[in-house]
């Protein structure tokens, strides 16, 4: 999986958040995505075939600005049945 950090400095209120996040998510298939207009950031969780070029795409779409981007491999922990009986 991936996990993508858009920093968005057009991000003004919750309005813009929530059309952010409601934009990607019904345009692609994301795991999550949660934006916040305090920090300027929009995260994105996803599968591996989902590109950083067509998230960029939605957001410019919407008419933000997207000045930095930070992408991080996820690897994701497999739960097996009895998994809630380790120990951490």
């Amino acid at each position: 999986m991936k996990k993508y950090t858009l920093k968005i400095d057009t991000m003004h209120c919750e309005h813009c958040s929530n059309n952010i996040d409601n934009a990607i998510s019904s345009n692609l298939k994301v795991k999550s995505v949660k934006s916040s207009h305090e920090s300027g950031e929009t995260v994105v969780i996803c599968k591996d075939n989902i590109e950083l070029m067509e998230i960029k795409k939605v957001v410019v779409g919407l008419g933000h600005r997207i000045t930095d981007t930070i992408t991080e491999d996820i690897v994701e922990e497999k739960k097996g049945l009895f998994s809630f009986f380790k120990k951490k």
